[in-house]
């Protein structure tokens, strides 16, 4: 096999790892900022001022945005959801949220409210790449 082929090779087996690292990274930070939430966070109720789905390529993505107010200051949070979570809930609905006093806008919903969605879904993320990735690398072995 000619260098350039195998160099070539090399760089296509390189960029999986790295959408990977990606969703590895956006799941981790989602996992820490529910963990910095829980314990510095301050918990309040809000309410639900707009529900939707998105639909791209199949795949449907839930998100449900809420309103709360700190300081006598409204602040908007918008917040990947499951389906499931999104079927139960209406707009005008009370929901528990957790934001920083600091930061306002980085806030999340809390207790019953709680959704890893998105961390779960860059989890499903990296999976699939990550299967995808050992059978290029398969073939890749099988071809050459």
């Amino acid at each position: 096999m000619p260098a350039n082929d195998s160099n070539f090779t090399l760089v296509l087996l390189a960029i999986p790892p790295l959408f990977i690292l990606a969703f590895l990274a956006s799941a981790f930070y989602n996992e820490w900022l529910a963990t910095q939430l829980s314990q510095s966070g301050v918990i309040t109720e809000a309410q639900i001022v707009d529900l939707g789905c998105d639909s791209w390529r199949g795949t449907r993505h839930c998100y449900v945005v809420y309103e709360f107010t700190n300081s006598a200051q409204v602040t908007e949070g918008r917040q990947t959801i499951s389906e499931t979570h999104f079927s139960r809930l209406q707009k005008g609905d009370q929901v528990v949220a957790s934001y920083f006093p600091q930061r306002p806008t980085v806030s999340r919903l809390v207790g019953t409210d709680l959704d890893p969605a998105a961390r779960n879904a860059a989890l499903r993320r990296a999976l699939a790449i990550f299967v995808m990735w050992i059978v290029i690398i398969v073939l890749a072995v099988v071809i050459h």
